[in-house]
């Protein structure tokens, strides 16, 4: 069964005009904004209005003032938006950055709808703007939504009468876990578990999600590391859809980092409990976000899921690892004699196989060069953009080739096991 992770982008999302900031110098520029709201026209004025309310309602979010969120919201949408602050809360969020539409020429008021985007931050990170990494469109990331919004404006005070993320196809990383539903929290001192409230329980996976924190923090490899791991745990329902879910059958969990400032974990519960497997489970997904963390480049698979097996297996003998048999049939499969970069395959037949490849080789390197200086090598490529030859002289002071020579003799013992 494999774990599979998925890294979406190289850097902090941002989106394109100004927006309400977090930091208290932004809440009082707001409120002066307001003050001083434009009246050339009712558009005009309703943009500032809604600006404003957003910016007050941010406030209220991070401060865990729910009185102030629901301030500017219209009675029929309170069931729902105490429900989207329960969920925002219990995952600490951290940052709510809002930027709204100016309202369509065709509108007159007083009802105004407005199209908003939201940058949400969790756990410690606030949301600052920041370029949009090249290449990865902003629908991509899980921490950049769209809400589509309605307020009704009466003279400086605008009221939030509809509210609705953005689901559409065009967004292959929707829904997120917090945007239907209600969750369930457990928190511990480095991790928050949740679930759908009334299945799952949180609590059952507390421990064990813990102590693979604590494995996956000895090898973060970026400063400030991120705050609490967030964890899903998705159920048959939640499997098939949340992050525009994975079908494939074999993946037991994934590691979703859309930006240099958050990271998820799913664990599909169907195939996976609370116990040791499940924790190792964990501790390589847990890994994913804490090699990766922050601004990152492209790592060939070999590297990133070889670590990530790596940390997981860590402390225990090559001899009880799990996926010798697959790297077996792999190595025969493809007349292996000595190369640790392996091109990955795409097929699920043989990709157990790779990652036990993968494995082998990041073990081989930590057992010769030992495991600061392998680390160092993998810090090299994944934030430093080396390939393994340059990272290799850096890092090791010897040659890829050289290291390749040395590690084939010890791989092949461990594949005749």
């Amino acid at each position: 069964m494999l774990v599979l992770v998925v890294v979406l982008a190289c850097g902090s999302l941002g989106v394109p005009s100004p927006d309400h900031r977090l930091e208290r110098d932004g809440a009082h520029a707001a409120r002066a904004g307001d003050a001083a709201a434009p009246r050339g026209s009712p558009a005009t004025h309703a943009r500032a209005v809604i600006r404003f309310a957003l910016g007050r309602q941010a406030d209220a979010l991070i401060a865990g003032d729910e009185r102030g969120w629901l301030r500017d919201v219209d009675p029929s949408l309170t069931i729902e938006m105490h429900r989207l602050y329960r969920n925002l809360r219990g995952l600490r969020i951290s940052g709510w950055v809002t930027d709204p539409a100016g309202p369509a020429a065709w509108q007159t008021g007083p009802v105004w709808d407005t199209d908003v985007r939201i940058r949400v931050c969790f756990t410690g990170p606030t949301c600052t703007r920041g370029r949009a990494a090249a290449g990865v469109p902003p629908e991509l990331s899980t921490d950049l939504l769209t809400a589509r919004t309605a307020w009704r404006v009466t003279g400086d005070r605008a009221l939030l009468v509809r509210f609705s993320f953005d689901t559409g196809a065009r967004l292959p990383s929707r829904p997120t876990p917090w945007e239907r539903g209600t969750l369930a929290f457990a928190a511990g001192r480095r991790v928050i578990v949740a679930a759908p409230r009334g299945g799952l329980r949180p609590a059952a996976w507390l421990a064990a999600a813990e102590r693979a924190a604590v494995v996956a923090d000895r090898f973060v490899l970026t400063e400030p590391r991120m705050g609490s791991y967030l964890v899903f745990l998705a159920g048959r329902r939640e499997w098939r859809t949340w992050f525009s879910a994975f079908t494939d059958r074999d993946v037991l969990g994934y590691a979703l980092r859309p930006s240099s400032t958050s990271g998820f974990i799913v664990i599909d519960t169907t195939k996976v409990r609370a116990d040791a497997r499940g924790e190792t489970v964990l501790r390589h997904e847990m890994a994913h976000i804490a090699t990766r963390f922050g601004p990152s480049t492209r790592v060939g698979e070999w590297a990133t899921e070889g670590i990530a097996e790596y940390v997981a297996w860590t402390g225990r003998p090559v001899s009880a690892y799990d996926r010798t048999g697959d790297a077996r049939a792999v190595a025969a499969k493809i007349g292996w004699t000595r190369q640790l970069d392996l091109q990955w395959s795409r097929s699920s037949v043989d990709r157990s196989g790779y990652y036990g490849m993968g494995f082998f080789a990041m073990r081989c390197l930590s057992e010769t060069f030992g495991e600061a200086r392998m680390l160092d090598f993998f810090d090299r490529m994944a934030h430093g953009g080396r390939g393994p030859a340059q990272a290799s002289g850096e890092a090791f002071g010897t040659s890829w080739a050289a290291a390749e020579r040395g590690c084939a003799p010890r791989i092949k013992a461990w594949l005749s096991r």
